[in-house]
């Protein structure tokens, strides 16, 4: 486990990134509590404020391949976009 202040966490932000990517627990300590890093996964579901129901009902939203990189997924997004 990796215990750091927001202070050393904002000036090296990859660093710890790449820590929890890896697995490591990275806990974050600041004024406003403690905060842990938890990278997402395709098996994550992320909530918003309903603006995600709204596109997948107007068919803007886009599955990744299995076969798929998350760059070669974001390029394919932005071709999409660009149209």
């Amino acid at each position: 486990m990796i215990i750091v202040t927001g202070r050393e966490f904002r000036a090296n932000q990859a660093k710890y990134f790449d820590f929890a990517n890896q697995g490591e627990d990275v806990i974050i300590k600041s004024r406003r509590g403690s905060f842990r890093i938890i990278p997402v996964t395709n098996e994550d579901v992320v909530y918003n404020d309903g603006r995600a129901l709204k596109q997948v009902q107007a068919g803007e939203v886009y599955e990744m391949k299995e076969e798929e990189s998350t760059e070669q997924f974001i390029n394919r997004m932005l071709e999409v976009s660009e149209q």
